[in-house]
């Protein structure tokens, strides 16, 4: 090999390498440019607005909804209701790339501020519902939703891809639905109509309160108890009666089976109080009946939502849905094996069949032809 020959060698491997770490520092660039970009998607101002803009509309459709069916009277102001989620206080944190292109992950906590649980706890029983917090801790029994210091927290899963947000699970939803049941009573209006009537809000719970007041036990007129009277000894000998004839003999009570006391004191029957057989369960009949009256609702929402699906779209959902009818059934079995008792564990079943049937019927809309 001649000189030159060595030299030119020389330069194009030269060459050679220096093109081929120019082009790994452009991949290493682009790498690091996509992952920031992808990290500024995640953390893009939209995902706060979009998130309470649903939990908003969750809310407006679930009251609409419950007032077109249940609220002939004109008790709840829908519009009250939704301008709770202006006082919600709504934060995102833990902000980071999920697993596949495009998605992410985030924890979202709500608020709710003291005087909206306290008068939605107030108006309760003109709704005949329970107290806000007791609805949200049942409410989120077996989901990956806790509640603490009035503050519901849930992990959020989303897509962020050209500025665009859009849910890629139905948790927040589900809690947006929560929310609407646990604080329906908040909306109660201030002048209500009852009997043809208009009445204070403050004056109607009032007399809701004194009608389920307990009335005075009267006192009741004490069984008459029949005396024993003593009888006298006979200090004069009976004649000997005729053979033909018998005397009719008469009882004589002893003296000593008299009080000792007293011979006319009354005696009192001795109340026996049997023992309790069991326990008395957590879970009331309005419980029971509330919970079986939403799952009912869901059940039918369900079937209203796969209905407004095209038929060439079912058969490809088909097999998807079984899928999740299985799914949704371990998860019931599980969330019933925590009750206590067998009204506990039925109450929690229907929870958990109504929260899991609620999300999936978010899922169907999307699918909706209409």
């Amino acid at each position: 090999m001649t000189k030159q020959t060595l030299i030119a060698a020389t330069c194009a491997a030269l060459l050679l390498s220096a093109c081929s770490n120019k082009e790994e520092n452009t991949t290493a660039a682009a790498s690091s440019a996509s992952a920031t970009s992808m990290a500024t998607d995640c953390n893009h101002p939209a995902v706060s607005t979009q998130v309470q803009q649903i939990i908003q509309q969750a809310i407006a459709t679930q009251s609409q909804g419950f007032i077109n069916k249940n609220d002939s009277n004109g008790i709840l102001d829908s519009d009250k209701l939704i301008a709770i989620v202006a006082q919600l206080g709504i934060n995102i944190s833990d902000v980071q790339a999920g697993k596949m292109p495009h998605t992410c992950e985030a924890q979202v906590s709500i608020n709710i501020p003291e005087n909206v649980l306290a008068q939605a706890k107030t108006n309760a029983p003109l709704l005949q519902i329970e107290a806000p917090v007791d609805v949200i801790t049942k409410g989120i029994i077996g989901s990956n939703t806790k509640f603490d210091n009035n503050t519901l927290s849930l992990p959020l899963n989303y897509s962020m891809q050209n500025n665009q947000f859009a849910l890629t699970d139905k948790n927040l939803n589900g809690v947006a639905n929560l929310l609407t049941d646990a604080l329906m009573a908040y909306a109660v209006r201030d002048l209500l109509t009852i009997n043809g009537k208009e009445v204070r809000r403050e004056d109607a719970l009032r007399m809701l309160t004194k009608s389920a007041e307990p009335k005075p036990n009267t006192a009741s007129t004490p069984a008459v108890v029949p005396q024993i009277k003593q009888v006298e000894p006979i200090s004069e000998p009976i004649p000997t009666p005729p053979a033909d004839v018998q005397m009719p003999k008469e009882e004589v009570i002893p003296a000593e089976s008299q009080p000792a006391e007293n011979a006319n004191a009354q005696t009192q029957p001795e109340t026996l109080t049997p023992p309790d057989s069991k326990p008395q369960s957590r879970i009331t009949d309005n419980d029971l009946d509330n919970a079986r009256q939403a799952n009912d609702d869901a059940t039918q929402n369900i079937k209203g939502a796969w209905r407004k699906i095209a038929p060439e779209i079912q058969k490809d959902l088909v097999a998807e849905q079984r899928e999740w009818e299985s799914k949704k059934r371990q998860s019931c079995r599980s969330a019933a094996a925590k009750g206590a008792d067998t009204a506990e564990s039925r109450y929690l079943q229907m929870q958990c069949d109504t929260r899991m049937t609620r999300e999936r019927i978010e899922y169907l809309n999307g699918y909706s032809i209409d």
